[in-house]
């Protein structure tokens, strides 16, 4: 959320065979942003550690709500079931 550029983002949990859970994240760009998934990953393993940054970014049109507003993540758990069987690493 504090990258320019981005509207909203929610931190996904979602199934790996190597680890049994890691982190993804759903963005919603801003209008006209020219952000992409590789840029978003990069400032987030700048500024987090390897364990807590997301291995995936998945770029949406927007993130689903309940009625009361809060972020469903459990709907935006298919979109990373390609990378079920991806074994992720810290680059160095």
């Amino acid at each position: 959320m504090h990258i320019p550029g981005v509207k909203a983002g929610v931190a996904v949990g979602f199934q790996n065979d190597w680890y049994g859970e890691e982190v993804g994240a759903y963005v919603v760009l801003q209008e006209g942003s020219v952000l992409t998934e590789e840029t978003i990953l990069a400032h987030c393993r700048k500024h987090l550690p390897f364990a807590k940054a997301p291995k995936v970014v998945v770029l949406g049109t927007e993130v689903p709500v309940t009625s009361t507003g809060k972020y469903q993540r459990v709907k935006c758990e298919p979109l990373f079931s390609a990378w079920k069987e991806v074994q992720f690493a810290e680059k160095k």
